[in-house]
């Protein structure tokens, strides 16, 4: 295959993309910016025919991505268009095997939640109205959310049932 087949094979895929798969523009453009990325990277590495790439050269672009600082969820994004290009491929009986598939996806770290200030804690606590009902019952949640160091996830779980009134 020549350099213009690395072209006319993104090009195909693109199309597909559009086509069968009804993709948004948006999507469809990160696609081909990932796709046009990964041949210049196949190039730079002397390949000029898509049955010579391999896992190493697709692990090889993930690293050099990493290294020109886009972080993990770009990786993945990447990542996630060279296996839908390669299983393509393999569907077209262009290739055999597809070498993307084997790389695991960059983890992604999870961010720390922000700590609030004593202050601002105190002022959040003050909030409610505990003179109305509404307003005892956001002063309970705020105060449970506060002292058991709950999430609001594991809050808007508790129900009246879990409640011990006899203890308060």
């Amino acid at each position: 295959m020549t350099q213009n087949s690395l072209d006319q094979l993104t090009d195909q895929f693109i199309n597909y993309l559009v086509v069968e798969k009804g993709l948004s523009r948006n999507t469809v453009a990160a696609y081909s910016k990932d796709l046009i990325l990964y041949v210049e990277s196949l190039r730079k590495n002397g390949i000029s025919d898509i049955a010579d790439a391999d896992m190493t050269l697709v692990l090889k672009h993930l690293i050099d991505l990493r290294d020109a600082g886009l972080g993990p969820r770009s990786r993945a994004r990447h990542l996630v268009t060279l296996r839908g290009f390669y299983r393509f491929l393999v569907h077209e009986k262009i290739l055999e095997t597809n070498p993307a598939k084997v790389v695991d996806l960059p983890k992604a770290g999870r961010k720390l939640p922000d700590i609030l200030k004593i202050e601002e804690v105190a002022r959040l606590l003050e909030a409610p109205h505990a003179s109305k009902p509404l307003g005892m019952r956001d002063a309970a949640m705020l105060e449970l959310l506060y002292a058991a160091g709950l999430r609001v996830s594991e809050l808007i779980k508790v129900g009246i049932a879990n409640i011990n009134l006899e203890a308060c």
